[in-house]
């Protein structure tokens, strides 16, 4: 077994954090998507140029990545979804929405009925990197949404521990190598889940060791999704014809296991490899 384990201790996790920050900050007008979901209760547009971060995934040809935004409570919420290329992308209002509800959470919306998660839009090219790029794309994309205000931050996955971790973490725990890694159609790594405090959040971060499980077959991963809660996305991609050698699914399982846990809320240093690439807001 020890020879199918490959060690992903190569790919620049820093660069590519650095990389999506920026896009984050320079390339998206959040001021102008703030006065569309005033004007209009969503805001909506497409982010298909994100592929271009990830060098071994692929977008299918047949779809758009959009980004869908909205107001609730504490500030912005929202989703990024894959929508087939000539389908309407507005989103979907529901009239309904009650006077006291819209002034806590903003209007409520559905996403289009064609659109579906991005990732079963998406292609990895079954190489180590390409596993691995596929669960940096969706931890991104989950995120995108709340980058700019609820969240400044998305999860990551490290390669180090944080530099603390003796004095600031309750490590349950004894980890000897955090380099993520490929076994057959799994990546194994470790991921850091950042709480600001909103909510139930006790504001202390937490270290998982988790395994993405990729499958084969979206048929049976659509059958177990649909057992599990409800989706925001109103469709899915039934076509397993569309892979080959050069085109490989990007949708997996998710399992984890607690590592460590901050002692004291809001540790502000936060390292994905030699250097520090985000503070947390105090």
């Amino acid at each position: 077994m020890e020879d199918s384990v490959c060690f992903l201790d190569q790919y620049p996790l820093d660069y590519h954090y650095h990389v999506c920050k920026q896009y984050l900050k320079d390339d998206l007008d959040w001021n102008e998507f703030y006065a569309e979901i005033r004007e209009n209760g969503a805001a909506f547009f497409e982010i298909t140029e994100i592929i271009s971060f990830f060098p071994h995934l692929e977008l299918d040809e047949n779809y758009s990545l959009i980004c869908y935004l909205a107001s609730e409570f504490h500030g912005v919420w929202g989703r990024v979804a894959a929508i087939k290329n000539g389908d309407s992308r507005a989103p979907i209002f529901d009239a309904e929405t009650e006077k006291w509800d819209y002034l806590f959470r903003g209007k409520d919306f559905k996403l289009p009925h064609g659109a579906v998660p991005p990732m079963e839009a998406i292609y990895h090219d079954g190489t180590n990197e390409g596993y691995f790029e596929a669960v940096l794309c969706s931890l991104f994309l989950r995120g995108l949404p709340y980058t700019h205000f609820l969240y400044n931050h998305w999860d990551i996955i490290m390669n180090e521990p944080p530099s603390n971790i003796q004095k600031g973490w309750g490590a349950f725990v004894d980890v000897p190598c955090w380099i993520p890694r490929r076994v057959e159609n799994t990546i194994i790594a470790f991921k850091r889940e950042i709480e600001n405090g909103y909510d139930s959040s006790d504001g202390r971060d937490r270290i998982y060791l988790t395994q993405f499980h990729f499958v084969e077959n979206l048929g049976h991963y659509h059958f177990v999704e649909s057992q599990k809660r409800h989706s925001m996305y109103p469709n899915r991609i039934k076509d397993d014809k569309r892979y080959n050698e050069k085109r490989h699914c990007c949708v997996f399982f998710e399992s984890t296991v607690l590592v460590a846990r901050e002692k004291e809320e809001g540790t502000p240093y936060i390292s994905t490899g030699s250097k520090a690439w985000w503070k947390r807001r105090g």
